[in-house]
């Protein structure tokens, strides 16, 4: 009786053994990207642009579908003054994720320094609807309706 329990256990810790590296390979994807995406907002903090640019294009072409990866590689195009980039990754972001405020609004912003502010108000209104305590959306709209 007791080798048939010993050969069940053990049966059943192999059959786990998968599973187990299965989530410790998952476990250090997530560890990856978050590390990633923190040394790409610490270049950024830092004024350096093109590295952060650089690390979160690294992460995307690890991760295709991360929308945070393109939400902050857009945040630093803007920042650089490439405006049609920057709204091409949050675009990009919003196409990952549609229901994504902040995505919404850092389009929108850029679409200010365009000369489609129709576009602009429109991408701000949505991050309003989608997180209506949302603060800058709501004065980045206003400042394009007085345009």
């Amino acid at each position: 009786m007791m080798r048939q329990s010993l050969a069940a256990i053990t049966g059943i810790a192999v059959a786990l053994t998968p599973l187990v590296a299965a989530e410790t390979a998952l476990a250090a994807r997530v560890a990856a990207t978050e590390n990633l995406l923190e040394q790409g907002r610490q270049l950024a903090a830092q004024g350096e642009l093109g590295a952060a640019i650089a690390t979160y294009t690294q992460l995307i072409q690890t991760e295709p579908d991360n929308a945070e990866a393109y939400l902050q590689r857009g945040i630093a195009h803007h920042d650089l003054g490439d405006i049609s980039q920057a709204i091409d990754d949050f675009s990009t972001a919003l196409q990952l994720r549609p229901a994504y405020p902040e995505a919404f609004y850092y389009r929108g912003e850029a679409y200010l320094h365009t000369p489609d502010i129709e576009t602009a108000i429109a991408d701000l209104t949505q991050a309003i609807e989608l997180e209506p305590d949302f603060t800058q959306a709501l004065m980045d709209r206003g400042t394009a309706f007085a345009q």
